[in-house]
C-alpha cells in the first residue's frame, strides 16, 4: 500500500525543517519510503571529510496500515519496537513525539 503524497510531503518538510541551513554540511535529517513504511535518518559526513559515503542513523519509522499512522522506534540491533502513542490519521501528532525531549529513544 503506497503512502499518501500528501502527507510523504508534510514528512519531508519536517526532516528539511530539523536542521538549520548553516549546520547541513554537518548533519542532514533524511528519509526514505519503503511501501507503506516511512523511516527517518540523521545522516553525518564520512570523518575524514575525503569523499566516502555519509553514515546513516535510524531515528524512527513511521508506519501507515491504510487509515491509520503508527510510530516505531530502534533499538542498537536495528530492530524496531512500536512506541507507546496513540495511532494517528496523520502523521503530524507523531512526529511532535519526536521533537518531545520528555519521551525517549529518540534523537
Amino acid at each position: 500500500m503506497a503512502v499518501p503524497e500528501i502527507q510523504v510531503r508534510r514528512i519531508a518538510a519536517y526532516c528539511a525543517a530539523r536542521v538549520p541551513a548553516q549546520a547541513c554540511d554537518q548533519v542532514r535529517v533524511e528519509h526514505t519510503i519503503r511501501g507503506s513504511t516511512v523511516t527517518i535518518f540523521e545522516t553525518r559526513p564520512p570523518w575524514d571529510r575525503v569523499g566516502g559515503e555519509w553514515t546513516r542513523q535510524p531515528i524512527a519509522q513511521l508506519r501507515h496500515d491504510g487509515r491509520r499512522w503508527r510510530l516505531w522506534w530502534p533499538d542498537c540491533r536495528a530492530r524496531w519496537h512500536p512506541v507507546d502513542t496513540a495511532p494517528s490519521v496523520s502523521p503530524d501528532p507523531l512526529l511532535e513525539v519526536l521533537d518531545d525531549p520528555g519521551r525517549a529513544p529518540f534523537w
